[in-house]
């Protein structure tokens, strides 16, 4: 009896560095996001924080629209593309976030705030990979 391994999804080492490169566009553009946007926007209690965390949603969708498209990935390329770039992100932010606060631009309450939103809009984004993923298969 013989068994045939799947095909590991994997990128292409070339395009490995675009995709740190994406990573670390997306965290400066949800950073400046968050510099013009959150004074308004991210009020701790506000009524309004259950829409900017809903408005979140269709914007990582269009984040990993663009990284796919940008890095020519499909199929389960499309998970790990968008696992490298969330991660690259993520280490970003948690650097911001601790030794470059004024980064973002907000008193410390409305990082807390920040924080969350990030959270939410990676976990979106590697949701919307996987279901993409899971579609090809």
């Amino acid at each position: 009896m013989t068994t045939v391994a799947a095909p590991s999804p994997s990128l292409a080492a070339d395009r490995l560095p675009l995709f740190v490169g994406l990573g670390v566009l997306l965290w400066f553009v949800a950073a400046m996001m968050f510099r013009l946007l959150g004074p308004a926007l991210l009020i701790p209690g506000s009524a309004t924080l259950p829409l900017v965390f809903a408005g979140c949603i269709p914007l990582a969708w269009v984040f990993l629209k663009i990284g796919v498209t940008l890095g020519r990935v499909s199929g389960a390329g499309t998970l790990l593309a968008a696992a490298v770039m969330s991660a690259v992100a993520m280490f970003l932010d948690a650097l911001a976030l601790t030794f470059f606060p004024a980064l973002y631009g907000l008193p410390t309450a409305q990082l807390l705030l920040v924080a969350a939103l990030l959270l939410w809009g990676v976990a979106w984004i590697l949701f919307f990979a996987y279901v993409q993923t899971r579609r090809t298969q």
